[in-house]
């Protein structure tokens, strides 16, 4: 995002360039975009954004320049601060407290991604059974949620079975389901420019008096987070209050954050406590 003369130049790569648009009413507002992948000539997205920065920035920058250098290419950064009058300052993480602030726009959106995450694991549930394998379930899963939105979209995160060497999350892979298994399905659907997650565990079979038992802990503990929730509360301290109570129940392992925040990307920083753990969200 350049502003230069009283007006804001968004730039994005062209794939992005639909949901980029700014609308009618945005007139203090454009869109330039560069060229990212391309079958016809070599990949240089680097190169294009530099060219397209040559055309769109103004030849002397007034005044100061501010760069989230993290995310800020080099050779990009080198040609800002050859057209600035002055030295150009780091402003990474300047702009997250504004993102707090969501419009009712994309407040919408983001429900619209949880809604696509339920349909995910209605298929989830009704994959997970004795024979089938992670990647199975997750192929329904994905497969459920692209025909709702009718095109492709990005979807993570973690579908694994319970007897896992490693089973706090990862990819799918070809391990069978066997009766009286737990599953964890963790679902994220990144679709207009915005970031949904929703994890749940499920029981291949009828649950065990001990999986109710976890599942009865981990129910109360996603009650009291969520009671938890308001302006000002602190993440870390509810984070404690949970692990305080899981531990109490007689589960002294827990080992995953008590939630993140949802929006234009995943962040834990000001996490919401949407999950009680990593296990347990929906039950079976």
């Amino acid at each position: 995002m350049i502003y230069a003369d009283e007006c804001f130049t968004l730039i994005v790569v062209d794939a992005f360039a639909d949901l980029a648009a700014p609308s009618g009413e945005d007139g203090d507002c454009s869109v330039a975009t560069y060229q990212g992948y391309s079958v016809d000539t070599p990949i240089d997205g680097p190169g294009r954004l530099a060219t397209l920065l040559q055309k769109v920035l103004p030849d002397q920058v007034r005044g100061q320049a501010g760069l989230e250098l993290a995310d800020m290419p080099v050779a990009v950064a080198d040609l800002i601060a050859e057209r600035t009058s002055q030295r150009a300052a780091a402003i990474d993480g300047w702009l997250l407290p504004l993102r707090l602030i969501k419009t009712q726009d994309e407040l919408d959106q983001i429900r619209e991604n949880c809604r696509l995450s339920d349909i995910g694991h209605v298929a989830a549930r009704a994959a997970v059974a004795a024979g089938t394998r992670e990647i199975d379930i997750w192929n329904r899963v994905e497969c459920a949620i692209q025909a709702a939105v009718g095109a492709r979209v990005p979807i993570g995160n973690d579908c694994v079975v319970g007897y896992r060497q490693n089973n706090v999350g990862g990819w799918p892979l070809d391990l069978p389901v066997r009766t009286g298994d737990s599953v964890i399905v963790d679902i994220s659907v990144v679709h207009g420019g915005y970031w949904s997650d929703s994890c749940a565990t499920y029981i291949a079979g009828a649950p065990t008096p001990r999986q109710r038992a976890m599942h009865k802990t981990a129910s109360g503990a996603l009650a009291l987070g969520a009671s938890l929730l308001r302006p000002g509360a602190v993440a870390r301290d509810i984070d404690r209050t949970l692990r305080r109570f899981i531990e109490e129940a007689g589960y002294p392992v827990y080992p995953h954050h008590s939630g993140h925040g949802v929006g234009s990307a995943v962040t834990r920083r000001r996490a919401l406590c949407h999950t009680a753990t990593r296990c347990w969200r929906r039950g079976w």
